[in-house]
């Protein structure tokens, strides 16, 4: 059998927002080196909403394997 933690990538990606809304920085850290990889190219490339000031989020995905 396999375990939980086989079937599930876990990752987090610290993303820094500059005070246009663009992506700054991001940094991805997770169970599956390979899509914590691929998560933080993409969020890269995200625009957000200008918030005025650097901010820095955290956001979390989960996905599971099939």
């Amino acid at each position: 059998t396999r375990r939980s933690s086989d079937l599930t990538a876990i990752v987090d990606v610290t993303v820094t927002v500059a005070p246009n809304g663009n992506v700054s920085n991001a940094v991805a850290t997770g169970n599956d080196p390979l899509v914590a990889k691929c998560i933080e190219n993409q969020v890269r490339n995200w625009r957000f909403s200008a918030p005025g000031e650097v901010t820095t989020i955290k956001i979390p995905f989960k996905f599971l394997k099939q």
